[in-house]
């Protein structure tokens, strides 16, 4: 062996061991920056459902896990009214959001001085599978709801219905959820709500915990015996099929025509 190339070798490794674990924190830290997003996606749509009245008899359990034990599967918000059950699944995108032959896209710059655009529908369709294993387990209708959260999640307008989802912006979440139909007698709510809270603990017990939740209302103690804490808010204050196919306004998911062209 010539002199110093041991040495040399030595060096070698540990500027690859560098590199690597460099690669590895800028993926942890772009990571973090994600659940963070996420985590303020959650808070802005929890306080926009504090502007619904405690009159209207609104029932928010957040952050709650569909699995417990067997899935990491989060369930940011639950809310229950006299128009039924919903899953409301924030989003905080960046970028632009816009409708396109039935699918979802965002619009977001590259980068490199250009915009990129990417189909959302995927996203869309794990939202609606996630009410539907709630539906199992229930046995109650569950509509899902995509929240949009980012900055400019205002351009978006009025609610749609895509792939079976309502897709709302988060600065009118509290009016469309007002004026929907009513399915259920007011007394119903408190009821169903227990149920749902028994069935999905929090996420932030000793479960698993994904994302903060905003445990801001006050707690009702259910008579389902659990290992996690009830988290109600009443808003305004800071296995067989079930059936939702005969009630709820679905679409069935299709691939998206023209994709090329938008692209």
């Amino acid at each position: 062996m010539d002199e110093g190339e041991s040495a040399s070798s030595q060096a070698h490794n540990l500027r690859e061991q560098a590199a690597a674990a460099q690669a590895e924190a800028a993926r942890l830290t772009d990571e973090a920056a994600a659940w963070e997003a996420g985590a303020e996606g959650e808070r802005r749509v929890a306080e926009a459902l504090s502007a619904l009245t405690p009159a209207s008899n609104v029932i928010v359990i957040h952050d709650r896990l569909l699995r417990p034990g067997r899935s990491q599967a989060n369930l940011d918000h639950i809310l229950v009214s006299p128009a039924g059950a919903y899953l409301i699944d924030a989003k905080n995108w960046a970028g632009n959001v816009t409708v396109y032959q039935g699918s979802l896209w965002r619009h977001k710059p590259d980068g490199k001085g250009g915009r990129s655009t990417e189909c959302m529908n995927a996203q869309v369709d794990q939202v609606r599978r996630m009410a539907e294993a709630m539906e199992t387990l229930a046995s109650c209708v569950v509509d899902p709801v995509l929240c949009l959260t980012g900055r400019n999640a205002h351009a978006f307008g009025p609610e749609q219905l895509i792939r079976g989802v309502h897709v709302v912006a988060v600065d009118q979440i509290a009016h469309w959820l007002a004026s929907r139909e009513r399915t259920q007698p007011d007394e119903a709510v408190p009821a169903l709500a227990e149920k749902l809270e028994g069935l999905f603990p929090q996420a932030t017990g000793p479960w698993s915990s994904l994302t903060p939740a905003p445990n801001t209302g006050r707690r009702i103690n259910s008579n389902r015996s659990s290992r996690s804490t009830p988290s109600w808010t009443r808003a305004g204050t800071s296995p067989r099929r079930t059936p939702s196919s005969r009630r709820r306004q679905t679409e069935k998911p299709q691939v998206a025509k023209g994709c090329s062209g938008l692209l």
